[in-house]
């Protein structure tokens, strides 16, 4: 019984969260943050394809190029400090 209240309070909040960032689309911006690429809204695979950051008040939106080349320089790095930590002991 307490897991199911649990769980209904989890799910209430989520979709409150869910809510408020959907209503971030409008604060979207028009370009990559990174390389400047414009951002069509209309167009269904820019939407579908391009990756969005959402931190409190602050939306961030990158091109699928930007993105795929950020994800490379965070796994680079972490691998750097494993290495690093590894040679350390």
């Amino acid at each position: 019984m307490v897991r199911k209240i649990k769980d209904k309070k989890k799910q209430k909040q989520i979709k409150k969260d869910l809510k408020q960032k959907m209503g971030m689309f409008d604060r979207l911006p028009d370009e990559c943050l990174a390389c400047e690429e414009p951002f069509d809204r209309q167009d269904r695979e820019q939407v579908m394809s391009w990756s969005i950051v959402v931190r409190e008040d602050d939306v961030r939106l990158y091109c699928p190029d930007c993105w795929t080349k950020a994800q490379t320089i965070v796994k680079d790095f972490e691998q750097r400090i494993r290495e690093r930590e590894a040679s350390d002991v």
